[in-house]
């Protein structure tokens, strides 16, 4: 069975230039509803392409 994911939301302050820093692995238990289960994040909704922890970019969606 595929886990199911539960919707998170993670906001940083602007660096400078548009960007800030997340600290993603901060989400996961949001994420995965407190199971531990380990949590991998893309920012497609394919799930093909997979980013890290952390993570510098302007404001956009992450899919788990």
């Amino acid at each position: 069975d595929t886990p199911e994911a539960n919707f998170a939301s993670l906001e940083a302050c602007d660096e400078g230039g548009g960007v800030a820093t997340f600290d993603l692995t901060e989400m996961d238990s949001d994420v995965n509803g407190g199971s531990g289960d380990a949590v991998n994040y893309y920012d497609d909704p394919a799930l093909t392409n997979e980013v890290f922890s952390p993570y510098v970019s302007p404001s956009s969606v992450l899919y788990a």
